[in-house]
Order: structure tokens, then C-alpha cells, then sequence
């Protein structure tokens, strides 16, 4: 099964990110899976429709941050 793994890369989040696709990165079980870095909002559902082309699965991260909430 191929499998992508798409993130919403904002300013706030940058570094929670960095360590997950590090993470990945090493894991046996997840370090052939492909991650996306999207940066603009207004690109993610564009981008998605895109890369969910490609792959059996496509798994979504995001990050929900104390600073985003209300906004």
C-alpha cells in the first residue's frame, strides 16, 4: 500500500513538525513514507487533491496550538 504523509507547515508549528518527520524518518516501519510539506493554507486542499492522486492512503497532521485557538 503507498502511503503519503501530508502536513500544513505553518510558523507555528514548524518545529513540532520537524521533530515527527524526523522521527519517521528513522522509524523501519515509516521511513519510506513520502512527507509533504504544505506552507500555505490556502494551498492544502489543493495540494491534497493532488498527492491523495498517487497514493492508497493519504494521512493528514496537523497541529493544534494553544496561540491558534480563537483565531
Amino acid at each position: 500500500m503507498k502511503v503519503a504523509f501530508v502536513v500544513y507547515y505553518s510558523k507555528l508549528n514548524r518545529n513540532s513538525f520537524n521533530a515527527l518527520s524526523a522521527a519517521l524518518g528513522v522509524d523501519e516501519v515509516t521511513k519510506d513514507i513520502p512527507i509533504y510539506f504544505v506552507k500555505k493554507e490556502e494551498d492544502l486542499i489543493k495540494g491534497l487533491c493532488e498527492i491523495k492522486q498517487n497514493y492508497d492512503m493519504t494521512v493528514v497532521g496537523t497541529s493544534f496550538l494553544q496561540p491558534k485557538f480563537g483565531r
